[in-house]
């Protein structure tokens, strides 16, 4: 069972060591001052005995100042080497003296300090005694290796042995028996010098008062405490008493016998009480151990309780790292089972391979100076799982006292998901201040439009990015259109400018449009240069090699249920990709960015709009001051309808004949009464009114509605100023009709329209001139084939092959422009909407497929029963395009599959057709519906380019969309929609739509 060490013990103990290596460098120094001015006193003590050598007592000052640097546990390496220099330097001395006695050498170091002057008392003066020289040189090694663990054995033997011979040299001295320390003819040990070695062998035994044999008497043991008691009753008792009872018997008190027998009595009787005092105190300690053993019985039930039921993970480990418990939440925790681990050493299970080596020296540290910063705390630390995963500790290290050894208690909990949620509200706090800071920051540049887009892009991008572009949507709703760029690199900034600020994007092209159209974000949190390459024009692909693009997000502006634009974030470094969380936070910003946009462009026109008005006030009110009898002309004549009311009861007091006609009153219906019991305008207009008037003397350009005597509305701009007539306070309105200029404003909407009407009519003659260019077509073929027919033969075979690609190239353009004719013809032809059931016409046209081409074996599936509401013809050629493309591109397959069905998503049915063709590169998804984009070509598969446009066309007019999604040699899907069954015919295309209803909002 290991022992448990006295701290208070070991710590006395080393004060010990401190003041014995002090005690002996004062003697050193003592003797060194008689032999420097030669005090006989310092180097003999008494007169008659031997003196301590000048080179002796060097040996001493350098082993004690080894001794002290060694037991202060200095880490500084200057100290270590000074100590070891030291004790190195006095071994040196020692040993040559001793090859002096061995060799029968004078090697002249003897006097080589002092010169020996006084009586010679040994065969060569100033020479230290070979027993001196060689305690010296045990001590001096015993200093060198004290701070060794492993050679603690030999520093107690060198330390006993020389303290038994320092023993033996005072006790010499003490009964003067002068051969236990004359050595003639050699020097004899000073009395001075015995003492310095038995202080020394005291310093030296003390400095490690845990190691060897000297940790019986550090321990709470009994044997401790009986060591400590009858030790020195073992070694002072006899002496004293030894020396009194012969001091008695040399003054012939007694004789030999008598003193032997008193010393025999003495000792027995001495013993016989500290046996006597020891036995009642093995009693006593054996009653208390069998009570501790109880309780410690007691207390280990109740720890392995608390162990094995604790949420914490408990790790106990011995003062060498090694686990000696693991407790099942420890198991739980780390992944290990108890087996497993106890036994081993616990850092290289739990600890990160960074973090070992700090914790060995923690470990030791500790374990040699009794101080740990971190036991009894509470820290934070980063364990690992038998997965070698990491994840975050918190850490309580309590310190164990286990006799001799310590072990050491940890009790470890998983703070991952109290980590993660710390994580979370940083973050949630981080991005709650960054929109406090980004909404301060709008609201310092108000209803200033550019700036607003200026600040966004900045924020969003010191945020979250290091590139930002805000694009709008153009008025036309055609173009997006770059308004905000931002980079923090000039040079890169500069080449994103030439990137993006000249090249607006079309509204219906691109990832941008993709956005716009669904509202919702793109997150490409990787995006590989090919990808890159795919979603910019050709036209700016050059640019790529200047800038870097590893991330990109994409988030709609949107305010009030309309996508204004697009916010672009991208990251230049790679590792770096977008997440969920960057998309939430940046649609907080967009958000707010949005409304200011809104409020910025409100603001803009309600300025254009107020400063038109108050120039026509403040013309109005120029001309109305010239005099007053141009204002009652004008008052009278003026096209404006004009009044002039009393206050408060607003009583009308004249009014002209503008206002008579505008409110269908005559004026003398109108003079004497108040609007409100005309009830030309209602009651909250005219509070409206009369409280701008009652905080600001007057309402400018403000637009009410009247109501007229024939119960129709009139929209009228109306400025009141109060004024004074005669001394009585008065209101003048000037009121302009402004219901025909509204109606204007519709009326040239409509106009628009009808023009862009008009323009599609343009367009679909120019398609109707086309159609006459096959009847030269057809002259080139035929007489081609003529050609070939009559004089093929007189023809070389180049001359033939000529004729033949004339021909084929005649027949391609004449197909070309067959195609264009019905592309034009679709966009004309009157709409006839009937039920029409799609299952029989994708039937019939497969069947058809399948009769004119036998040797195809197609897998081929409709789904019934799919009814909707259209024109049967331009259906029809719907699903002739699509299905002969699946037919076309299904060719080279061995096992070919098409598939006529629908899904259901929401409200709206989806319908699609699915092969398993040649399929194509979704990043050209866009090129598909226009006319002549073709992704194969014609050598690969026929055709001219026309069909899916053709369908696109015919699908928007029944108020449809079309769509595809393809995986190239895989195949492709077709998807398109189509009103219900019941569902009124669409007659205007919904962007058309969209704008006529934003035209008219702004109009009102």
């Amino acid at each position: 069972m290991p022992l448990h060490l006295n701290s208070r013990l070991l710590s006395a103990y080393r004060r010990t060591s401190h003041a014995a290596g002090g005690v002996v460098i004062g003697i050193a120094v003592l003797v060194m001052a008689g032999w420097l001015f030669d005090i006989p006193a310092f180097k003999t003590i008494l007169p008659g005995l031997a003196t301590m050598k000048a080179n002796t007592a060097l040996a001493f000052g350098l082993i004690a100042i080894s001794l002290l640097l060694v037991s202060s546990n200095h880490e500084n390496l200057w100290v270590r080497i000074v100590s070891n220099a030291c004790a190195a330097f006095a071994i040196l001395i020692a040993v040559l003296t001793l090859s002096e006695y061995v060799f029968r050498v004078d090697l002249g170091i003897d006097q080589l300090l002092f010169k020996d002057t006084s009586i010679p008392e040994t065969l060569h003066p100033g020479r230290m005694a070979a027993v001196t020289a060689l305690n010296l040189s045990l001590l001096g090694f015993a200093t060198l290796i004290l701070n060794r663990r492993q050679y603690w054995w030999p520093v107690q033997v060198f330390g006993f042995g020389t303290l038994l011979v320092s023993v033996v040299a005072l006790i010499g001295y003490a009964y003067g028996v002068p051969s236990l320390y004359d050595f003639s003819p050699y020097s004899s040990v000073a009395i001075h010098t015995a003492f310095a070695f038995f202080m020394l062998c005291v310093g030296i035994l003390f400095a490690r008062p845990e190691q060897g044999m000297m940790k019986i008497f550090s321990n709470d043991s009994i044997a401790g405490v009986m060591a400590r008691r009858l030790m020195p009753a073992a070694i002072v008792f006899p002496f004293v008493l030894g020396w009194l009872l012969l001091t008695g018997e040399r003054m012939g008190l007694y004789n030999s016998t008598f003193r032997l027998v008193l010393f025999t009595m003495s000792t027995v009787i001495v013993f016989a009480v500290l046996i006597w005092w020891n036995a009642g105190l093995l009693q006593n300690a054996d009653v208390v151990r069998q009570q501790t053993q109880l309780q410690l019985s007691e207390s280990r039930e109740r720890e392995a309780a608390i162990l094995y039921t604790s949420l914490d993970a408990v790790i106990t480990i011995d003062h060498e790292g090694r686990v000696l418990e693991f407790n099942p939440a420890a198991q739980k925790t780390f992944g290990y089972e108890r087996a497993e681990v106890l036994g081993r050493e616990m850092s290289e299970l739990i600890i990160p391979f960074s973090f070992r080596e700090q914790h060995r020296k923690g470990l030791a540290k500790y374990l040699a100076t009794g101080e740990g910063p971190i036991l009894g705390k509470r820290i934070e630390l980063t364990g690992m799982r038998a997965d070698r995963s990491e994840f975050p500790l918190e850490l309580t290290i309590t310190p164990i006292g286990m006799g001799e050894q310590t072990i050491f208690t940890g009790f470890l909990r998983d703070i991952t998901e109290r980590k993660r949620a710390e994580e979370e509200l940083r973050k949630h706090a981080f991005h709650t201040q960054a929109l406090a800071d980004f909404s301060s920051t709008l609201a310092a540049v108000r209803l200033d439009l550019q700036a607003a887009l200026d600040v966004t892009a900045q924020h969003a991008a010191g945020l979250i990015g290091d590139a930002c572009v805000i694009r709008l949507v153009s008025d036309n709703r055609t173009w997006l259109e770059v308004a905000s760029l931002y980079h923090p690199k000039s040079t890169t900034l500069a080449s994103l400018r030439e990137l993006w600020k000249p090249n607006p994007r079309r509204l219906d092209a691109g990832l941008e449009s993709q956005v716009i159209q669904t509202g919702q974000p793109v997150l490409l949190p990787v995006i590989s240069p090919e990808q890159l390459r795919s979603i910019v024009p050709s036209t700016e692909r050059s640019v790529l090699e200047r800038i870097s693009i590893h991330s990109l997000l994409v988030i709609p502006l949107a305010a009030h249920g309309e996508v204004l634009g697009t916010l672009t974030l991208t990251r230049d470094q790679p590792n770096r990709p977008y997440t969920m969380e960057d998309q939430i936070f940046l649609h907080d910003i967009a958000d707010r960015a949005s409304l200011s946009i809104v409020n910025a462009r409100l603001f803009k026109a309600m300025q254009q709009l107020n400063n038109q008005l108050e120039q026509r006030v403040i013309e109005r009110t120029a001309q109305l001051q010239e005099s007053e009898e141009k204002f009652s002309k004008a008052f009278l004549a003026s096209p404006a309808a004009v009044a002039i009311a009393s206050l408060p009861d607003g009583r009308y007091l004249n009014v002209n004949e503008s206002l008579a006609r505008l409110t269908g009153y005559s004026r003398e219906e109108l003079l004497g009464r108040t609007s409100a019991e005309l009830g030309l305008v209602d009651a909250a207009t005219d509070a409206r009114l009369m409280e701008a008037i009652r905080r600001h003397g007057s309402a400018h350009n403000v637009e009410v509605q009247i109501r007229t005597k024939s119960k129709q509305v009139a929209e009228v701009l109306t400025s009141v100023e109060q004024m004074e007539l005669s001394g009585q306070p008065c209101l003048l309105s000037v009121n302009f009709d402004i219901t025909g200029r509204k109606r204007a404003e519709v009326e040239l909407q409509k106009a628009k329209l009808e023009l862009e009407a008009a323009n599609r009519e343009l367009e679909s003659f120019s398609y109707s001139v086309s159609h006459d260019l096959r009847a030269p077509l057809r002259g080139i073929d035929g007489y081609s084939q003529a050609l070939l027919e009559d004089y093929g033969e007189q023809l070389p075979a180049e001359g033939q092959r000529y004729l033949g690609r004339i021909r084929s190239s005649t027949q391609r353009m004449a197909t070309l422009i067959d195609d264009l004719l019905n592309l034009a013809h679709v966009t004309r032809v009157q709409l006839n909407f009937v039920p029409v059931n799609l299952t029989h016409l994708a039937e019939s046209i497969l069947s058809e497929l399948q009769r004119i081409h036998p040797e195809r074996r197609v897998q081929w599936s409709v789904a019934p029963n799919l009814m909707v509401q259209g024109d049967q013809r331009l259906l029809e050629v719907v699903l002739e395009n699509l299905l002969n493309n699946a037919w076309k591109y299904t060719s080279r397959q061995e096992r070919a599959r098409i598939e006529f069905g629908s899904k259901q998503e929401g409200e709206e049915t989806i319908y699609l057709v699915r092969d398993n063709g040649a399929g194509f590169d979704m990043a050209y998804a866009d090129k598909l519906f226009g006319a002549f984009q073709r992704l194969h070509t014609v050598s690969e598969f026929p055709g001219t380019g026309i069909g899916l446009a053709t369908v696109q066309r015919i699908l928007q007019r029944h108020g449809g969309r079309i769509w595809a999604e393809g995986v190239v040699d895989e195949g492709a899907t077709f998807f398109f929609t189509l009103p219900a069954l019941k569902a009124a015919p669409v007659k205007v295309e919904p962007k058309e739509e969209a704008s006529i209803l934003k035209r008219a909002k702004e109009i009102i």
